[in-house]
C-alpha cells in the first residue's frame, strides 16, 4: 500500500490523498480492500482468471509456463496489488494508473495479457529462471515501444477480452468487502450491575440530586450520541542509534560464532528448546530470555533487524525475518540472537540467505523440489489440487521461508526449528509433505476456498496428533525421501549466496587524476625515491 499511497501524494495533498486511497479501497468501481484483507480473496480470483485467459488466448505460452514449472503466482502479485507499480517503467505506470482510475479493474486483466501478448516470442524461448527475471525484473526497464504504442495494445486487448467475455473475473464473494464500519470506533456502553438490588431505589438523575451535599465531580465531557470517539495510541519512542555490529569493534570483522555447537553464556545449548516447550512442563521464561516490557523486547527486535541489514547489505531487512529473530530472542540474548540470526542465513547447513536475497532462487528451487515430491508420492492429491487450479505457491512461501512459523500450532513449531537446527535443509521438504501426507484425505474432499483456507489458516489450529506423534511421521517422512533421494532438492546455484562482504563497508580509494599530465614525470615508487631528499608522497 506504501507504494500506492507515495503515488497519490505526487500528485494531491495529504489530505486528498487519504481520500483518494480511502476511495480505491471501498469505492464501487476499483475494491482494493479485497487485494490487502487477510487471505487475500480478490488477489487469488484475479489470478486463477489471468490463468483462464492465458489457457484461451496464449494456448502455446501457458504449455511453455508448465513445462518450466512457471506459476503465475510468481509474478501476478505485483501485477495485480499495485497496478504494475515497480513492473512496468515509471512513465507507462503512470499512464496505466490513468486507465485503472477511469476505467476500473478490467485494466488490470488486460494489461497482464497484454504483456504477454507483447513478449510472447521472447518468453516462449527462455527457461525457469529466464521466465522468472523477465516477468518480474526486466519488465522495469524502458521497452522498445514507446508508451503510447502499449496503451493501442492495452486498448485492443480490452476489446478483445470484452468479446470473449474475459475482461473481469467472476463476481466478488462477500469475503472481499469490509464488514465493520469504516472510520468509526464502536462506543462501549458504562459498565453497571446486571441485576437490580431488589432493596434498591430506582438510581436518582444527574439533575435532580436525591439529597444536597456537596457538590458533585463534573463528569469529562464526551461526544453526543452516535458520535465517534477517536483515541490516539501513544507514540513509540524512537530510537535515535543502533547497536555497535562485532565486527567493528577493534578491527576489521570477527567471524560469527559457529552456532553448531554454540551455547549461551548461561550453557544452554542452542539447538534445544526450554522446558516449558513441552506440553507437560509449566510455561516459564527462561533467564536468557529478553527481559523488560513489550516496548524493551520489540527494541530488542528492532535492534537485532537493523544490526544485520547493516551487516549483511545485499539482504538488508526483507519481510519474514523479524519472526525468526523473534523467535531467536525467546531463548537467546540481544547479542547471540544476532549471531544466531547470522549464522543461519549465511552457515552450510541453513544457507536462509538464498531465501530472501532478491528474486528469491532458494524459495523457487525449494518450491519446484516439493511439486517433484507432490507427483511422485501424492500423485492423487497433486492431480486433484491442478484439477482445482491450487498453485503450490500460494501456501508454501510461508512453510519454507520461516520454517512453518504462524502456520503450525506454536508448540510444535518450536519442536520443528529443533530439528531444523540440528538436521538443517531436509526438515522442510520433508514436513512439507508430512503436512499434506498426514492430511490427505481430508484435502481430497475439499474446492479451491477450503484447500486454500486449510494450509493458509486453519494447518496454525491445534492438530488431532500430539507433536511427538507429527514428529515420529516426520521421522518417518525424512526416512522415505532419503530412499526415493528426494530429501533434498537439486544444489544450489551461485546465485543463492552472498557476493559482498559480510559486517565490512568497502573502502573507496582515494580520488586522484583520471589521466597523467603530458609533461609530468612518472611517479616515484614509494619503496625507491627518485632523488634524495623528502621521502616520496605515498599515492
Amino acid at each position: 500500500m506504501s507504494e500506492i499511497a507515495a503515488v497519490l501524494l505526487m500528485f494531491l495533498p495529504e489530505e486528498d490523498a487519504f481520500w483518494a486511497l480511502a476511495q480505491l479501497m471501498v469505492g464501487d468501481r476499483h475494491s482494493m480492500h479485497g487485494f490487502f484483507v487477510p487471505g487475500f480473496p480478490k488477489l487469488l480470483r484475479f489470478q486463477r482468471h489471468h490463468e483462464r485467459v492465458l489457457q484461451r488466448a496464449l494456448p502455446d505460452l501457458r504449455k511453455h509456463m508448465d513445462e518450466e514449472q512457471m506459476s503465475t503466482g510468481i509474478y501476478s502479485p505485483k501485477w495485480f496489488l499495485q497496478c504494475f507499480l515497480g513492473r512496468t517503467p515509471f512513465s507507462l505506470t503512470l499512464k496505466l494508473w490513468d486507465a485503472y482510475v477511469l476505467d476500473g479493474e478490467r485494466v488490470l486483466t488486460a494489461m497482464a495479457y497484454t504483456i504477454l501478448k507483447v513478449h510472447r516470442k521472447r518468453l516462449l524461448k527462455l527457461p525457469l529462471e529466464g521466465l522468472r527475471e523477465f516477468l518480474q525484473d526486466s519488465l522495469a526497464q524502458p521497452w522498445a515501444l514507446e508508451d503510447e504504442a502499449v496503451l493501442r495494445h492495452l486498448r485492443a486487448s480490452m476489446t478483445q477480452l470484452r468479446r470473449m467475455r474475459c475482461d473481469l473475473p467472476p463476481p466478488a464473494g462477500p469475503e472481499e468487502f469490509p464488514t465493520r464500519p469504516l472510520g468509526l470506533e464502536p462506543v462501549s456502553p458504562a459498565p453497571g450491575p446486571l441485576l437490580p438490588s431488589p432493596a434498591s431505589e430506582p438510581p436518582p438523575r444527574v439533575e435532580e440530586p436525591a439529597s444536597p451535599g456537596p457538590a458533585a465531580r463534573p463528569e469529562p465531557p464526551g461526544p453526543p450520541p452516535g458520535q465517534a470517539i477517536v483515541q490516539l495510541a501513544p507514540q513509540p519512542r524512537r530510537w535515535n542509534s543502533l547497536p555497535t555490529l562485532p565486527g567493528q569493534q577493534g578491527g576489521a570483522g570477527r567471524r560469527p560464532r559457529d552456532t553448531a555447537g554454540f551455547k549461551t553464556e548461561n550453557g544452554v545449548s542452542f539447538h534445544l528448546a526450554p522446558a516449558w516447550a513441552t506440553p507437560e512442563a509449566p510455561r516459564r521464561t527462561g533467564p536468557w530470555s529478553t527481559p523488560g516490557t513489550p516496548i524493551t523486547r520489540q527494541r530488542a527486535l528492532f535492534c537485532v533487524l537493523a544490526a544485520y541489514s547493516l551487516y549483511d547489505t545485499e539482504v538488508g531487512y526483507c519481510q519474514g525475518m523479524s519472526e525468526i529473530a523473534a523467535v531467536l530472542l525467546m531463548f537467546l540474548p540481544e547479542e547471540d540472537a544476532f549471531w544466531a540470526l547470522a549464522q543461519l542465513m549465511v552457515g552450510d547447513r541453513h544457507s536462509m540467505h538464498g531465501f530472501f536475497v532478491p528474486g528469491f532462487p532458494k524459495l523457487l528451487r525449494f518450491q519446484r523440489h516439493h511439486e517433484r515430491v507432490l507427483q511422485r508420492a501424492l500423485p492423487d492429491l497433486r492431480k486433484h489440487m491442478d484439477e482445482e487450479q491450487m498453485s503450490t505457491g500460494i501456501y508454501s512461501p510461508k512453510w519454507f521461508l520461516q520454517c512453518f512459523l504462524g502456520r503450525t500450532p506454536f508448540s510444535l513449531t518450536l519442536k520443528l526449528w529443533d530439528a531444523y537446527v540440528l538436521d538443517g535443509e531436509r526438515v522442510l521438504t520433508a514436513m512439507a509433505y508430512t503436512i499434506l501426507k498426514v492430511h490427505r484425505k481430508r484435502l481430497l474432499k475439499l474446492p479451491l476456498e477450503g484447500l486454500r483456507e486449510f494450509l493458509q489458516d486453519s494447518l496454525a489450529q491445534p492438530w488431532a496428533l500430539e507433536d511427538e506423534a507429527v514428529l515420529r511421521h516426520l521421522r518417518a517422512s525424512m526416512t522415505q525421501l532419503r530412499r526415493m533421494r528426494c530429501d533434498l532438492p537439486p544444489p544450489a546455484g551461485p546465485e543463492e549466496f552472498p557476493t559482498r562482504p559480510l559486517g565490512l563497508e568497502p573502502v573507496s580509494p582515494a580520488p586522484g587524476p583520471l589521466l597523467p599530465s603530458p609533461a609530468s614525470e612518472p611517479l616515484p615508487r614509494v619503496e625507491e625515491p627518485a632523488s634524495p631528499g623528502p621521502a616520496a608522497r605515498a599515492r
